[in-house]
């Protein structure tokens, strides 16, 4: 789990990242960037209702995500906040699959 200091959590912020940050798009995935003045990464992942109604599924697979850009991706991110729409198509993706799209992607 990311530190509280780097988890996206003022809607303020969230609005103007969604708002004037750059879109990239993939099968799994809807990622906003907006460029930090500070070094600082902030994240937030999103995973709605049409990708499971059970919210345990849509948590382990907020958590999976997590714990894949905490692990693998943090460094390239810095100085970014950072929003991830996950989409249904995730669902059905293994942990490699996930992790290979974030890697081409990022």
């Amino acid at each position: 789990m990311f530190p509280r200091r780097e988890r996206l959590r003022k809607s303020q912020d969230i609005t103007y990242v969604l708002r004037r940050g750059r879109r990239i798009t993939s099968p799994l995935f809807r990622i906003t960037l907006a460029p930090r003045r500070d070094q600082r990464l902030q994240v937030l992942v999103v995973c709605g209702k049409k990708v499971d109604k059970r919210s345990t599924v849509r948590n382990k697979l907020k958590r999976m995500v997590r714990e894949l850009l905490r692990t693998k991706h943090r460094e390239k991110l810095r100085g970014y906040n950072f929003v991830a729409h996950l989409t249904a198509e995730i669902k059905d993706a293994t942990r490699a699959d996930v992790q290979r799209e974030l890697q081409k992607i990022l």
